[in-house]
This record gives structure tokens, C-alpha cells and sequence, in this order.
């Protein structure tokens, strides 16, 4: 859907739940759509039981420490509501250009931030030393509501 207002987009989330649907996604990308954290939040809000994620959270776009915490507060906000399915992303040559992503390297950090994103989810504290990422003793929260496991 290209909804692009608050009301244009809640109405979509409530009518969605009344039809028996039991989650709302949409993608992480740069194009013409609305934001999909604070969008997903709106949706979460106007609903009762509607889950909630992205199709997929793009690694490319979001540092994990950001991610797993903006992710874990939807979690929190939406009473234990969020579908967390984190990826590589679109395969849009020019989306990644335009955000300056070098393709050979897009595995690798994948692979990293997701052990970034799980310790920061699972862990009081945060140690982890990569190619990408490195972090000692960092203490990231809210952790989320119900126990997440990252869909990949």
C-alpha cells in the first residue's frame, strides 16, 4: 500500500485485523513509503493484537546497536507484538549505491550484526570484536518484551 498519512495508514492496520490478518509488514527501503519504525508504531497502536515487522529489516541501512534497540522498544511498545525478520536487504544496485554499500562486504557484516543484535537482545553487556563491529562492555536497552529470535 502507498499510504502515506497517518489516518490512510492506521485505517489499513485496523482493516487488516478485522479481516482475520494477524501481522502487518512492509519493507525497509528508501523509496516512496513512510518509516517503518515509527509507521509500525502507529499500526501497533491502532490495533489490539496485530503483529509487526519488516520485510526484511535491511543490515545495510541500520547499525545493529541502533536496530536491536529500536526493535526491542516496538517490542516493548506493542506489547510483545514485533516479527523481527532482519536480512541482507534488496538487491537494488542503485538503493545501494546511493547509500555508498560495497556488495563483497554485505555477508560478512550481515553475519556480524546479527551476533550483535542477539547479544545486545540476550546480554546485560555487550562484548563482541569483529570486522564491522566492536563493542566492550556495552550495555544496551530496553531488551524486549517476549523472548525474540531474529527470522533470517
Amino acid at each position: 500500500s502507498k499510504a502515506s498519512s497517518q489516518k490512510e495508514w492506521t485505517e489499513l492496520a485496523k482493516t487488516a485485523e478485522s479481516h482475520g490478518f494477524n501481522s502487518l509488514t512492509m519493507p525497509d527501503h528508501f523509496t516512496d513509503q513512510l518509516a517503518p519504525v515509527p509507521a509500525l508504531m502507529a499500526a501497533a497502536n491502532a490495533t489490539k493484537n496485530l503483529r509487526i515487522g519488516a520485510l526484511v529489516w535491511d543490515n545495510d541501512y541500520k547499525h545493529p546497536v541502533v536496530l536491536a534497540k529500536e526493535l526491542a522498544t516496538l517490542d516493548r511498545m506493542s506489547n510483545g507484538r514485533l516479527l523481527p525478520a532482519f536480512g541482507l536487504g534488496v538487491a537494488d544496485v542503485h538503493e545501494q549505491q546511493a547509500f555508498g554499500v560495497e556488495r563483497t562486504k554485505r555477508a560478512k557484516m550481515f553475519n556480524e550484526a546479527l551476533a550483535v543484535v542477539r547479544s545486545c537482545w540476550m546480554d546485560d553487556e555487550v562484548t563482541f570484536h569483529g570486522e564491522f563491529y566492536n563493542y566492550d562492555n556495552l550495555r544496551v536497552n530496553p531488551k524486549p518484551k517476549q523472548q525474540l529470535e531474529l527470522y533470517t
